[in-house]
């Protein structure tokens, strides 16, 4: 009862009494959220200008401007029976002006194109500009638009044109003023309040130069009685994809005030129990948003579900993954929907957390045992940190780790601890694929089948993709026995080849060869029973006689000596790239100079760039060196500039096969494309591919009621 009481805190709103019922409903205009767990924003809200970094929360949606971004229209619609969605269910995606109302695109011949409409008021439904490509529907969530209108911003000349400028010119409203709060002021926004955003962000040189990379070479910024404009010179580096990605996302280009606003929404309040927002001029259907939380802190997630539940049906909470929600209830929540029971369920973007917990094997260790005949094998015998490395990516080692981690099916192990499929990458697949345009691959996720795909280190080298380990698990001949279902459909050709490996080291050491190799394998033991964790010691002890494999809990202090385990947290490949050249462990740098990386096309083809960039600059690697590390996120974008999405893909998965990824029970991975959201039924959300909300967007039913 205590728990329930923090939670439903008096509400500084409206509350009507409903027709047909004595529970009280929260008036429909306002968006409710509900937070299990203290505000972690009281006395520290996001800035929405002046600050080079994303738009990620949602104060910087509620409260922050913008030169142009993407909105999306109508809410999905799926039929569960034939797994498609129908004609007039589908968002529409397309790029809408902020505090711009025109374009214009100078090319390489003084040439001026402008761009003028958004034709917001005439995109509505999908099916007006795409045809339906999947029975009577459409198979995915969201389309983005291209018209015919070569005035348009959402134009595919305007991509044409976009692609091949040499100079950007954002043109201001001349109608916008600033707002204090919910009153407007006298004072226009104008092109030098975006130059006051990009001042105060104070960049640093990395910022200055990741600018540069990113195709822009000089910014400026003119304003005068009649019009206001914003120009961007742009430069060699320039890629029309990754530059609108930027100028849509970061909060530099925005308008910049410390006094006022100029936004859809504006605070109200926020102290431990709430966070207010209203509308500003009363125009959009959603007047408020409020966000409640547990001043307490976070409760157990069974008493957190019910109480949600009972707040859904109260008409207190506006919506809520279908995922906070446990099994039986999902189940009935989706029966009830099904039967048409005052339930809605509405479709959304499957987004996994961007933190990896990932395992990758040590390249060099502190303090190596003289007596250890895997450290001895794996790291030579010199304590040096570069003679370690070097030892660590001879072809020899390398063919060992990629050896000993495909001999156990990842799918069915990870499938047996946890009921899902397994991802194997080191990178988050939620992370965006920084240079993908015009393609469904957006994301990593999308691309599971690219970026998992394996190899096995053999004389033949063998290549199989995700599927193949599943189909071993279903094959007949395996489905009763978790023994042929945990070892690889080429184990007895992995094992003759580690045989072989382990020979080799002994012939060139024969004086260690009555002492055996441990090799310490880590493992989340909590989700494996006894059973299977007696097969896999089994299985792996079969391989060689002088090879003793060693299972160990994942936390354990033997498991920290061999391996790094990290949480990586990457938003989108550029980063992912610009972390791993820069990372003091398992660098990036070091592996691509220690090891032969022939055999893997476009990692090659990274190296050469990586060297000639390095000659070019006069650059000396150095981790500690401050202009090393701007040079390395420079590159990092360069390189997705020279590369196409698909070799970025490829460079992902060929960077996974050189270092080998051992075997992790928590690199799982959701493959639906969506998951669903239980919302209230008079709400009409559309379907994002960000995690972003735009309460504008939303629209309402009975929104008078």
């Amino acid at each position: 009862m205590f728990k329930k009481l923090l939670f439903c805190s008096t509400l500084p709103l409206a509350l009507v009494c409903g027709s047909c019922s004595s529970l009280y409903k929260v008036d429909k205009k306002t968006y409710v959220i509900e937070v299990n767990n203290q505000n972690e924003t009281f006395n520290n809200l996001s800035k929405v200008s002046g600050v080079y970094e994303p738009r990620k929360t949602l104060h910087d949606t509620l409260t922050g401007n913008y030169l142009l971004r993407y909105k999306y229209k109508n809410e999905t619609k799926y039929d569960y029976l034939n797994n498609y969605f129908y004609k007039n269910g589908v968002s529409a995606k397309f790029l809408k002006f902020g505090i711009i109302d025109e374009i214009h695109l100078v090319d390489a011949q003084n040439s001026t194109h402008i761009f003028n409409t958004d034709e917001d008021s005439q995109i509505n439904n999908v099916s007006d500009f795409i045809h339906p490509d999947i029975n009577r529907g459409y198979k995915n969530p969201i389309y983005q638009i291209q018209t015919n209108n070569h005035n348009s911003i959402n134009s595919s000349f305007f991509n044409q044109k976009l692609a091949s400028s040499k100079l950007i010119r954002f043109k201001i409203k001349n109608n916008i003023y600033w707002y204090n709060k919910d009153k407007k002021t006298d004072i226009l926004i104008n092109s030098k309040d975006i130059e006051k955003s990009i001042e105060k962000a104070n960049l640093s040189s990395q910022q200055t130069n990741e600018l540069k990379a990113f195709g822009i070479e000089k910014m400026d910024f003119k304003a005068n009685e009649n019009n206001s404009y914003f120009e961007i010179k742009l430069n060699g580096n320039f890629k029309a994809e990754l530059f609108l990605d930027l100028i849509i996302n970061n909060k530099i280009f925005s308008a910049y005030s410390d006094k006022f606003n100029y936004s859809e929404y504006y605070l109200v309040k926020n102290d431990l129990k709430h966070t207010l927002y209203k509308s500003v001029n009363n125009a959009n259907d959603i007047q408020s948003v409020l966000i409640k939380y547990n001043a307490a802190g976070k409760v157990d997630k069974p008493t957190h579900a019910k109480h949600l539940l009972n707040e859904y049906h109260q008409g207190l909470v506006s919506s809520n993954l279908l995922d906070d929600f446990s099994d039986v209830q999902q189940k009935q929540l989706i029966r009830d929907f099904n039967s048409n029971k005052g339930i809605k369920l509405s479709v959304v973007q499957n987004f996994s957390n961007n933190i990896v917990n990932t395992i990758m094997f040590k390249d060099f260790i502190d303090e190596p045992d003289k007596n250890n005949i895997f450290e001895i094998m794996m790291y030579g015998k010199n304590k040096d940190k570069n003679s370690q490395i070097s030892q660590f990516y001879s072809q020899n080692n390398i063919d060992f780790r990629n050896n000993i981690t495909q001999i156990i099916n990842k799918y069915t192990l990870n499938f047996i601890a946890n009921k899902t499929n397994y991802y194997d990458n080191f990178i988050s697949p939620n992370a965006i694929i920084s240079n993908a345009q015009n393609t469904n691959y957006l994301k990593v996720i999308d691309a599971n089948d690219h970026v998992s795909k394996g190899q096995i280190n053999l004389a033949k080298n063998i290549e199989f993709y995700p599927q193949d380990l599943k189909k071993n698990y279903y094959n007949a001949e395996s489905f009763l026995n978790v023994e042929k279902q945990l070892k690889s459909i080429h184990f007895e050709s992995i094992s003759k080849n580690l045989s072989n490996i382990i020979d080799d080291f002994y012939k060139e050491n024969s004086n260690l060869k009555n002492k055996k190799i441990n090799f310490i394998l880590p493992l989340k033991l909590e989700s494996l029973d006894t059973r299977i964790i007696e097969k896999l010691n089994k299985i792996f002890n079969e391989i060689n006689q002088n090879l003793q494999v060693n299972i160990v809990d994942i936390n354990s202090e033997i498991a920290k000596k061999y391996y790094n385990f990290s949480n990586y947290s990457t938003n989108n490949t550029i980063e992912y790239i610009n972390k791993l050249l820069l990372t003091s462990n398992n660098n990036l740098i070091n592996a691509l100079t220690n090891s032969n990386v022939s055999q893997y096309k476009i990692l090659n083809k990274t190296k050469q760039l990586l060297n000639k960039f390095i000659e070019q600059n006069k650059i000396t690697v150095n981790l500690n060196d401050k202009q090393f590390l701007e040079k390395m996120s420079e590159f990092s974008i360069k390189l997705h500039n020279k590369f196409s999405y698909f070799e970025i893909i490829k460079l992902i998965n060929e960077i996974k096969l050189l270092y080998s990824l051992p075997y992790n029970l928590s690199s799982n991975i959701d493959l639906d494309s969506f998951k669903y959201e239980l919302i209230q039924p008079w709400i009409i959300k559309p379907t994002r591919e960000d995690n972003l909300i735009y309460f504008e967007d939303i629209k309402m039913e009975g929104k008078n009621e």
